[in-house]
């Protein structure tokens, strides 16, 4: 494993010499302005009547709240659809540093590191884990959430992280407990609940193993941790005010994150650009696209479908999925970081079984 851990260092410390070569470092250069707290009390945010309402970007909603959340305020008056862990890392980073993006350094590294982790893991190949970790280093999404503090950087660093601990360290009680509780205290938790219940499906489905004692301990950690995200909000609103705000939570996004058109989110993943759905309801292309997400999931099906092993099958479909669960919700780029690595990996994979494939025939021409 120490080689493993060598590979690893060199490919985080490329990533910070690509992120600053990139732009990256005005990352590092900046300085919390506390007047975007006031901004963000006047915002599209804030559900009650103000005097003049100006409107932000999320990611400075994010840093705002965390901020709030740092001096002590209450999670659920405050960006209160999505649960508050990140948001949290946002309001520290500033107390201790006046900067909330390092925590996104942190993720991004952690994203490369469990990708990486995870790849060799699935294919026993340390080409796979290099060429599916170089493409997510290149991916435009991962770099727009890797400089702004959005909380899908975050989730799916956690989300990965689960996988691989479901995968191989399952039996471990505490670990797998506190990341599921980290996850689902990251952001609305809706869509990641029905994935990780996909792949307990289908280790059921291809193993045959049911949920075991270690199983309920997890879940128990992960709903102590999530409460403990809320412990302000115990105090201040009283024994069912987290209770009562996920129930608001759920309303707000069945509300204000449904499409009108049904799988846009898989039409922005394939063509990058989408219908609007405000104003004259034109095209929008979208900035941040890569060629490489459909003809990844593409070929990675296909190999899937050729090459049925487990935990492979399972890993690679969970994109599929991801777009069943998806089909009526705003599409947003951003939002692609879930599953991204998991493309990247099947991808490279396939890549290599080609070129094999190639170097066979070219062999014994």
């Amino acid at each position: 494993m120490r080689n493993i851990y060598f590979q690893i260092t060199i490919l985080l410390l490329l990533f910070l010499v690509i992120f600053l070569i990139r732009g990256g470092s005005e990352v590092f250069k900046y300085k919390f302005d506390s007047d975007i707290v006031g901004a963000y009390k006047n915002s599209q945010d804030i559900p009650h009547e103000v005097e003049s309402r100006v409107y932000l970007s999320d990611s400075d909603i994010y840093v705002a709240s965390g901020y709030l959340y740092a001096q002590g305020s209450d999670p659920t008056l405050y960006n209160f659809q999505h649960p508050p862990a990140i948001k949290y890392l946002y309001g520290l980073s500033i107390k201790v540093f006046n900067n909330p993006y390092f925590v996104q350094i942190y993720f991004a590294l952690g994203l490369l590191a469990v990708t990486f982790l995870l790849a060799y893991r699935l294919t026993d190949s340390y080409s796979a884990s290099w060429l599916s970790s170089l493409f997510l280093v290149a991916d435009p999404v991962f770099n727009e959430v890797a400089n702004h503090a959005l909380l899908d950087l975050g989730q799916s660093f956690l989300f990965i992280s689960f996988l691989y601990l479901f995968l191989y360290k399952r039996k471990t009680i505490a670990l797998p407990g506190v990341v599921l509780g980290l996850l689902i205290s990251s952001k609305f938790y809706s869509g990641v609940l029905l994935m990780i219940f996909f792949v307990y499906g289908c280790d059921y489905y291809f193993n045959k193993t049911k949920p075991g004692k270690h199983d309920l301990y997890t879940w128990l950690i992960a709903i102590v941790v999530f409460n403990l995200t809320y412990t302000v909000s115990y105090i201040e609103g009283g024994l069912f005010a987290p209770l009562l705000n996920q129930l608001k939570s759920i309303k707000f996004m069945l509300t204000h994150n449904t499409s009108l058109t049904y799988f846009s989110t898989l039409a922005l993943f394939f063509t990058g650009n989408i219908d609007s759905w405000w104003g004259d309801g034109g095209k929008i292309y979208s900035e941040v696209w890569s060629i490489l997400w459909p003809v990844g999931l593409i070929t990675s099906v296909i190999h899937v479908a050729r090459k049925r092993i487990y935990p492979n099958t399972m890993v690679f479909l969970l994109p599929v999925f991801y777009f069943l669960i998806s089909a009526t919700q705003l599409p947003f780029t951003r939002y692609f970081i879930l599953i991204i690595p998991f493309i990247y990996i099947a991808f490279s994979e396939t890549i290599l079984a080609l070129v094999k494939h190639g170097r066979r025939i070219f062999i014994n021409r």
